[in-house]
């Protein structure tokens, strides 16, 4: 849900967002493949399903063209607070 303030009215606006997120992760199953001295090995790892506790920051322009309709160009980024099976310093 985004909400759009007027200080004044201009066409360009710039615009930041914090957000709180949960992003999940579903259950899958894929391999890691690793080179040693005797040659190439691989085995198979399963990643169980989680929910993540995120921070989400972003920034951009908002063009509008009339009051109803505008543009936007925004940049992303993700904080996850806790991964399973990661350790954070």
């Amino acid at each position: 849900m985004h909400i759009r303030i007027p200080i004044h009215e201009s066409p360009i606006v710039r615009c930041a967002e914090f957000c709180l997120r949960g992003l999940k992760n579903s259950q899958f199953k894929t391999s890691a493949t690793y080179s040693t001295s005797a040659g190439t090995e691989s085995l198979p790892v399963s990643v169980p399903s989680t929910n993540v506790f995120a921070i989400d920051f972003s920034g951009g322009i908002r063009y509008y063209v009339n009051r109803r309709f505008g543009f936007r160009v925004e940049a992303n980024a993700y904080k996850p607070e806790s991964l399973p099976g990661i350790r954070q310093s």
